[in-house]
């Protein structure tokens, strides 16, 4: 991230559904990296819900790779972050009792920053 504070985040979108161009406008999951933390949140139609937010080992710099991952089965939702260098692994996971949609598009998604993305796959479980 260019300006990676604890107000901005950079990360995946995930099971979308009714995408728009509004502020939070789908349905879908946003898994994203602040300077801080990995946080896991439940967008829905412009509500946006944290569901689990775990701390980084150390505070995430300006222009620091990291890896991301989010794995979506049924409706549990898990995201992983660890710097691109090594360091523990931090691991988000919320089973979303209110889930209906397992399925949808996914994409990237920056928030009050901008971000560079590399080597992103998605493969089947």
């Amino acid at each position: 991230m260019s300006s990676a504070t604890t107000a901005t985040s950079a990360g995946f979108v995930v099971r979308v559904s009714n995408p728009s161009s509004a502020v939070n406008g789908m349905n879908g999951y946003y898994a994203g990296v602040s300077s801080s933390a990995l946080s896991l949140v439940r967008i829905n139609s412009g509500t946006a819900t944290t569901l689990a937010t775990r701390a980084l080992p150390a505070t995430l710099g300006v222009n620091t790779w990291y890896h991301l991952t989010v794995e979506a089965v049924g409706c549990t939702i898990t995201a992983t972050a660890q710097l691109k260098s090594g360091s523990a692994l931090t691991i988000a996971s919320f089973a979303d009792t209110g889930c209906t949609a397992t399925t949808g598009q996914i994409g990237v998604r920056t928030v009050g920053t901008t971000a560079t993305w590399r080597d992103v796959a998605v493969t089947p479980r």
